[in-house]
């Protein structure tokens, strides 16, 4: 059996926010790598009020 298709690629992916007066940036991803393939299933995992809306 072959592997499924990749339909999802995410690399190296870095993602911040400035945050209090000085506007400091706080990095909350730091080189998140994954792939999603054909007919998997995929959710998001998380306590109320984490942004998982605004994902």
């Amino acid at each position: 059996m072959s592997a499924p298709r990749t339909v999802i690629k995410v690399e190296k992916l870095v993602k911040s926010y400035p945050t209090g007066f000085w506007r400091r940036r706080v990095r909350v991803l730091d080189d998140i790598s994954f792939t999603v393939g054909e007919n998997e299933v995929v959710g998001f995992l998380g306590a109320n009020g984490a942004g998982k809306t605004t994902t």
